[in-house]
């Protein structure tokens, strides 16, 4: 959404902890995956949320941690704990859940499929960083026994992805299109970061957010291999305290520039990041660090909780009503005198 103004509640009916979500490429559905086997489908045309046929008999007692369309959305694929990796087609008579060869036997914390080619690549807890072919088979290139959170591949056609770690882990993965079972890993670890990383989001072209703990931000540039710094922790703080308590999970780009765009965080809040309007705005780190942020959050962050909180909601509701009465009691007077002098006689 590039502006996320209006937002619909939508009730599952699950108690179930739900954990990653991915949209079909033609946009009209979602899938979305959480613990015990839990696998929902999300429908746009009338938001309904449902089950996915075959689902609880193929996953039922796997906590399922990722989820993500091919490029063609023909297929998706699922990981989950103990190596859990499964590809699903859907059908008239229900759902197919194959599970790929060579799975590991750690969590499989994150699935990218590339926009560009017929390749997907898997991150996991301690097994690596791993890559999945047009023909559904699976090979660890690079990375293991390290613990890798997320991955993510540009919108463009550039070749590479990169996928973060635990330690300020960076894993720049290089793609052999033709047989992907030959892509080499270049690992880094950035001392500097200031935050262990957490996710890594596509923003535009080559450029990747990468989001940190404690609450901070950093863009990484897949053409130059750079990672520049938008908003340290500290930074956060001096402009609003109570986000420092929350955790960055998802971002996305608002139109064609990749320095304005959302971000949301674990609490549910919603903040809208732009670059400043300073006479410095020429100067890159000045536009990269000075994130925008301090107007927008309150706002935002007021909106949430008057949707989430019945009591906040008759607070502001009992509010607003007060207000519009105090403007209607100090028009009154002037109304009435207005009624009392009457029209103006032209003589």
């Amino acid at each position: 959404a590039q502006e996320p103004l209006e937002q619909i509640e939508l009730n599952s009916a699950r108690t179930t902890l739900l954990r990653d979500v991915a949209w079909h490429p033609r946009g009209e559905t979602a899938l979305l995956v959480g613990d015990d086997g839990t696998m929902l489908r999300y429908v746009h045309a009338d938001n309904a949320i449902e089950y996915v046929n075959g689902s609880l008999g193929s996953l039922l007692g796997i906590d399922l941690y990722s989820v993500e369309w091919t490029r063609a959305g023909s297929f998706a694929y699922i990981g989950g704990t103990d190596g859990a990796l499964f590809r699903y087609r859907e059908g008239s008579a229900g759902g197919e859940f194959i599970e790929l060869n060579g799975t590991g036997s750690s969590t499989v914390h994150a699935i990218e499929c590339h926009t560009h080619y017929d390749v997907c690549i898997v991150a996991s807890q301690q097994d690596g960083v791993g890559v999945i072919d047009r023909d559904h088979s699976l090979q660890w290139v690079a990375g293991w026994g390290s613990s890798w959170l997320d991955v993510a591949c540009p919108r463009s056609d550039l070749t590479r992805c990169l996928a973060v770690g635990s330690g300020r882990s960076l894993g720049i993965l290089s793609i052999q299109t033709d047989d992907p079972r030959l892509s080499t890993m270049e690992h880094k670890q950035v001392s500097e970061a200031g935050g262990e990383f957490t996710h890594v989001h596509r923003q535009q072209d080559d450029q990747l957010l990468l989001t940190q703990a404690p609450f901070a931000m950093t863009e990484f540039n897949m053409q130059s291999r750079q990672a520049f710094p938008w908003l340290s922790n500290t930074q956060a703080a001096e402009q609003n305290l109570v986000l420092t308590n929350e955790i960055l999970i998802g971002s996305w780009a608002r139109g064609s520039s990749a320095s304005k765009g959302w971000i949301i965080t674990s609490y549910g809040s919603i903040i809208i990041f732009q670059p400043p309007t300073s006479p410095f705005a020429d100067s890159l780190l000045s536009i990269i660090v000075g994130i925008g942020i301090a107007v927008i959050v309150p706002g935002i962050v007021l909106g949430l909780i008057f949707m989430n909180s019945s009591k906040m909601q008759r607070w502001w509701y009992e509010k607003a009503v007060a207000r519009r009465e105090r403007k209607r009691a100090k028009r009154a007077p002037a109304d009435e005198s207005k009624k009392r002098s009457g029209p103006k006689r032209q003589r």
